[in-house]
């Protein structure tokens, strides 16, 4: 009951002092002692879920409009072609070949972010434009895109002791 006194030493799991017993934390221990407070209980697992299908149709009220945008990211910079409205470039995903052109601003912001940082990654969104198919994989458009460019920091290097 020593230990459940206001003022004294708690003791860490190394056995090293980790500070002193408030008021609050010895009554909160005699209450338990005392059956007062009942011990929290363990969490329980929930109910298993029960066997869906892992596919079914949509009606009209399990629907609503949304807004389609896509997100390419990428760390090299891109050899553009001027065209009318700016600069096109072209991004190979894993999936997919993704067009966009690029406003002068947006492409000045891109070529200054790659001479000045060694290492960067580049966000480009927009809408979901016009698709196609081509021999080496689909073409997909990006149309109004926004850009984003952010300087990527090295990691310190972890102490190997």
């Amino acid at each position: 009951m020593a230990a459940l006194q206001p003022g004294a030493a708690r003791i860490d799991l190394h056995g090293q002092p980790a500070g002193v017993v408030t008021q609050r934390e010895a009554g909160d221990a005699q209450a338990l002692l005392r059956g007062e407070v009942p011990p929290p209980r363990p969490p329980q697992t929930a109910a298993p879920a029960p066997d869906l299908p892992q596919d079914a149709p949509l009606h009209a009220e399990n629907i609503v409009s949304g807004h389609l945008e896509l997100t390419v990211t990428f760390s090299e910079l891109p050899t553009p072609v001027q065209v009318q409205a700016g600069l096109k470039i072209g991004i190979q995903t894993d999936r997919a070949l993704v067009v966009a052109v690029l406003p002068p601003k947006a492409w000045k912001k891109l070529a200054q972010a790659a001479d000045a940082w060694p290492h960067w990654v580049a966000a480009l969104s927009g809408r979901l434009g016009a698709q196609a198919g081509a021999a080496a994989g689909p073409v997909i458009v990006l149309e109004q895109p926004a850009l984003q460019v952010f300087e990527k920091k090295a990691k310190p290097a972890a102490d190997a002791t």
